[in-house]
């Protein structure tokens, strides 16, 4: 059994602890492409960062993907299959293994390039292993983790407007993942994770 849970947000401005977290910085708004685009990130080989090898995080996250950019029919008897009008989704971020960095998630102030890349997509998606304590990727840059402190007060400040993660535990944060994640929904409305592990299947495809 796993355990869905879901955060919304228009700001991260809540009042708590604010140890490891910097100061809340202005909103900066308005980099919305008006477009719709889809980005994954997937990890299957984590020998670098030392932990157990993933396979279905790549077809997880590319099952999203086609989802997303598929053109939909549907049956109409006696006259055959006609097209559905649904949003036109592009992809232009697919990053995988080697190329899927945790950097990619970090906020610009820790030196990370989220601003360049989760916040130049609508949907960011996250295919891979996860904690109570972050999510992991499988090539060492800084470290192998992001934390809620490494993305506070940067995610959804450009054109970001819907994070998921495919991985366990992630909103079981024993400090109160409530809080903690939602500092990081900074303009992001909202963050789809799991409270509980999950296991290691294509999930991407059914959630598109």
């Amino acid at each position: 059994l796993c355990i869905l849970m879901l955060l919304t947000s228009a700001t991260a401005a809540l009042a708590a602890d604010e140890k490891n977290f910097p100061n809340q910085p202005a909103v900066n708004l308005g980099n919305d492409d008006n477009s719709l685009e889809v980005g994954v990130w997937y990890v299957q080989d984590y020998s670098t960062c030392g932990l157990n090898n993933l396979s279905a995080t790549k077809p997880d996250a590319l099952g999203l993907v086609d989802k997303l950019t598929a053109t939909s029919y549907f049956p109409f008897d006696p006259f055959g299959w006609f097209h559905y009008p649904t949003p036109t989704w592009s992809a232009p971020l697919q990053w995988g293994n080697a190329n899927a960095w945790e950097n990619d998630w970090k906020r610009s102030a820790l030196g990370g390039g989220e601003n360049n890349q989760i916040d130049t997509v609508d949907l960011a998606y996250f295919s891979g292993h996860g904690s109570s304590t972050g999510f992991y990727f499988g090539k060492y840059s800084d470290d192998c983790k992001v934390t809620a402190a490494d993305a506070a007060y940067s995610w959804g400040n450009r054109d970001n407007d819907w994070i998921a993660l495919s991985a366990c535990n992630v909103l079981d944060d024993p400090y109160d993942s409530f809080r903690y994640w939602a500092r990081a929904m900074y303009g992001t409305r909202l963050l789809l994770g799991f409270k509980t592990v999950m296991s290691d299947v294509d999930f991407g495809g059914p959630l598109g």
